[in-house]
């Protein structure tokens, strides 16, 4: 009697266990993942040299000038086992000469993306992350 109570309470404690896990699968993964906080850069005007060296005011993206010196990471939404996941994807561009306190984004292939401004782990490309003010 007393070996069917055991196995009785192992059955439920496990399937208790079971039910705790499925439910709260998501939360769990998220608190495994950096942590990242984000910034959506802003048009700024800049005076910038062209192809003779004038200076002409340009609108561009700008980033705040101590990013400059950092590796740059966009946040990146991908689809993953039928979920939409975020990922940091590192981006190399062109940055002009600082302003203030900014620093334009000059290339052109970089179109407003969100950019990783800090994180709680050193990012590598490709890692998945979780911002937690995402749209």
């Amino acid at each position: 009697m007393r070996e069917k109570k055991g196995l009785l309470f192992f059955t439920l404690f496990f399937w208790l266990f079971m039910i705790f896990f499925t439910l709260f699968s998501n939360n769990l993964h998220n608190c495994m993942l950096t942590k990242a906080e984000i910034y959506y850069p802003k048009m700024r005007m800049f005076y910038l040299k062209d192809g003779t060296d004038n200076e002409v005011r340009q609108k561009c993206y700008a980033i705040p000038a101590w990013m400059e010196d950092c590796d740059l990471f966009i946040a990146q939404t991908e689809e993953k086992n039928g979920q939409e996941r975020i990922f940091a994807r590192n981006i190399q561009v062109k940055l002009g000469e600082k302003e203030g306190l900014f620093c334009p984004i000059i290339s052109n292939d970089y179109f407003g993306e969100p950019l990783i401004l800090r994180s709680e782990n050193v990012l590598s490309d490709g890692e998945e992350i979780y911002v937690k003010n995402w749209r």
